[in-house]
């Protein structure tokens, strides 16, 4: 299982279906570096479907590289320090982008 494959099933585990009651957008996480992908979720009314590839007009996109995505999955990295150090980049609605961390439970 590759890392894009292995990430859609971690966000389906992960999922806090109560955190998204009311939100409805599409997440787009693109990797880079030794193992890319691209993932993206669609959340709505407390549902998630994730899965690998594209959307053609995600709300959000993340880009940055796999070993950053491992990092903050396990707790090396916050979002913050990833954002001011410039390493990821996050395009669309910063508002909502904001909003993804809380509706995913983190094991690290």
């Amino acid at each position: 299982m590759d890392l894009a494959e292995w990430t859609a099933a971690w966000l389906h585990e992960h999922f806090r279906a109560d955190a998204a009651r009311g939100v409805a957008a599409v997440f787009e996480l693109v990797l880079s570096g030794p193992d890319t992908g691209t993932v993206c979720v669609q959340v709505e009314e407390g549902r998630i479907k994730a899965c690998v590839g594209r959307d053609a007009a995600p709300d959000v996109r993340y880009t940055l590289s796999s070993d950053d995505w491992r990092d903050f999955l396990a707790g090396r990295a916050s979002a913050e320090m990833l954002a001011m150090t410039g390493r990821v980049r996050i395009e669309g609605d910063h508002a909502l982008a904001l909003k993804l961390r809380a509706l995913f439970r983190r094991t690290a």
